[in-house]
């Protein structure tokens, strides 16, 4: 292990508008202790092209992995982590292609992971991460805060909380080689990586958040996963505009919408089969209580959500989940 060293996974799928800027913001950080790893996911325009060109001008810094079949964000990220060319790396942290992160990103989450490690007997799983500005695609600001632009409750860490509702972002993220070590392999349920990463950090581990800001997330048509501003009033539109779509009441929508809560339970359901032998007996039953759910009358589902706290971070997502799942 290279002490103090920050492998950087960039997974990349038709980034050739934003590209530059993202790599650009990682050359210019006062913490130089780095490496960025280059995953491209089939891009058909000149994402490749461009990554070469930096990957030849700072080669000891940059490197690009060999081709492969597309796999699809999640699966690309932690298939790219857990590779062995990342073993000598203390730290690990993910990267958007079409973000731009501040200068001094890494340098601030190294030092609270350094200040949240002197806390630890041993080395044990660790994740920092922060806040971040959400902009216009021209780097506009729209929101200084994501987490308060989408409503979130960063408080709210737990095992339980995080079955349903995962609130780190995987671009904000920075954690330890006892987290990368906990990654046994590339799950083919998880909703995202970095819910996956949050599961199993809540799990094994501790996750510590930084109430401050150190990229911009740019919010564009071709986003992924899009910022959208929180709130009860639109965000029971959504629910209504989605259900009138699907033709259905709460067991339609939960089966016909992809990243609705039958996502979820697959995911607790591979979580499980994973971890079984290593978790602990209270979350082992608490997965299997959550993973109940879907069999359950609706009297029944309320009972153990509220039983158990797989809940949302505001009163009336807990209600709309009563609800709809």
């Amino acid at each position: 292990m290279r002490s103090g060293l920050v492998a950087i996974v960039l997974c990349t799928f038709n980034g050739s508008k934003y590209i530059e800027a993202l790599i650009n913001s990682i050359i210019a950080q006062t913490y130089t202790s780095w490496e960025l790893w280059i995953s491209d996911d089939g891009s058909e325009d000149n994402t490749i092209s461009i990554v070469r060109k930096y990957a030849e001008t700072y080669s000891e810094k940059i490197h690009i992995l060999p081709e492969h079949a597309p796999l699809g964000a999640c699966a690309n990220f932690l298939k790219t982590l857990k590779g062995a060319q990342l073993n000598e790396a203390e730290y690990y942290m993910f990267a958007d292609q079409d973000d731009v992160w501040f200068s001094d990103k890494i340098e601030k989450l190294v030092a609270a992971m350094r200040m949240e490690e002197q806390s630890e007997r041993e080395e044990s799983p660790l994740l920092i991460h922060s806040d971040c500005r959400v902009t216009d695609q021209n780097l506009q600001t729209i929101a200084s805060s994501f987490t308060a632009y989408m409503g979130y409750n960063q408080k709210l860490k737990s095992f339980s909380h995080l079955l349903v509702q995962n609130n780190v972002v995987g671009a904000s993220v920075l954690f330890n080689r006892a987290l990368r070590n906990r990654i046994h392999s590339v799950p083919q349920s998880a909703v995202m990586h970095d819910h996956w990463i949050a599961l199993v950090a809540a799990v094994f581990g501790r996750i510590v958040y930084l109430p401050e800001a150190t990229y911009d997330y740019r919010q564009h048509a071709e986003n992924v996963i899009g910022a959208r501003e929180g709130g009860m009033w639109r965000e029971l539109l959504d629910k209504m505009c989605s259900l009138q779509r699907s033709g259905g009441g709460p067991k339609e929508k939960s089966s016909n919408k992809p990243d609705g809560y039958d996502a979820l339970f697959r995911q607790c359901a591979e979580f499980l089969e994973i971890y079984d032998n290593e978790m602990e007996t209270e979350d082992r039953e608490r997965a299997k209580r959550f993973l109940s759910i879907p069999g359950s009358s609706r009297f029944r589902k309320i009972k153990i959500v509220l039983e158990n706290g797989f809940v949302y971070d505001k009163m009336y997502r807990t209600l709309g989940e009563l609800f709809f799942i």
